[in-house]
């Protein structure tokens, strides 16, 4: 039966299904450690950056996105910025302003030809708030049962 041979055999055969368990979820833990580390600069990310930046800092998390498809997922499903249909100007919600998620940089440059300061339109930044919010809203959840060894 299962329990035949000696105490030292039965354990020396489970130690070695132990081990074999661990091998194989040290594999796992190694391919999710690059994610892991691209999430810890994601992280690092200082104040808030522009939403094309946002993107590649997604991708590295795993987020199949681009700037054209952030945008068009923070006018629609996330609701932080609306489209104008008309003028085509892209607004950002004040309620997303509010709970810190996005935010307006002002921007301004030299006219090439008068040299003069030409106030340009405000840039829509995302704050690093707003990115772990898109990130929990973007990323599939984790599958618990893809991390059980056996």
């Amino acid at each position: 039966g299962v329990m035949s041979g000696s105490d030292d055999e039965i354990v020396l055969r489970a130690m070695t299904v132990l081990q074999d368990r661990i091998a194989k979820h040290d594999k796992k833990l190694e391919s999710a450690r690059p994610k892991a580390a691209a999430y810890e600069e994601f992280l690092g990310a200082s104040g808030s950056v522009s939403v094309g930046d946002a993107a590649k800092l997604l991708r590295r998390c795993g987020i199949d996105t681009g700037e054209r498809r952030l945008f068009s997922f923070l006018d629609g499903e996330a609701h932080w910025t609306n489209r104008n249909k008309l003028s085509r100007k892209r607004r950002i919600m004040q309620t997303a302003v509010e709970s810190g998620l996005i935010e307006y940089k002002m921007c301004s440059y030299e006219h090439p030809v008068s040299g003069v300061r030409v106030v340009a339109e405000p840039q829509i930044r995302v704050t690093t708030k707003g990115l772990h919010k898109l990130r929990a809203m973007l990323l599939p959840p984790i599958d618990i049962s893809e991390l059980e060894v056996g």
